[in-house]
């Protein structure tokens, strides 16, 4: 499963941290795509396509929290474990 074409630059996306589910609230990120990149990871030497967002909302366990707003990460298309459908979504106001 990959989300490139989920979206593209100027898009707004939301992505999930952990899958959601009953009994503990959602810890997700949202914010505008800047970027569409090729990285290589920072804990290995495995290269990865990634979305380059700018977080402008941080939600951790079902409440806001000001831990990466106004921060660049960089959000993997793709994920070897724990991926599901919907961890990556365009935000379409």
């Amino acid at each position: 499963m990959t989300f490139e074409d989920i979206a593209e630059i100027g898009d707004a996306i939301r992505v999930y941290d952990f899958q959601p589910k009953a009994g503990r609230g959602d810890c997700y990120i949202e914010g505008a795509v800047v970027g569409k990149h090729r990285k290589v990871g920072r804990y290995d030497a495995i290269p990865f396509h990634c979305f380059e967002i700018k977080v402008t909302m941080d939600i951790w366990d079902g409440e806001p929290s000001p831990a990466r707003v106004d921060k660049t990460v960089y959000v993997p298309y793709e994920r070897t474990i724990t991926e599901w459908d919907g961890r990556i979504t365009k935000i379409v106001a």
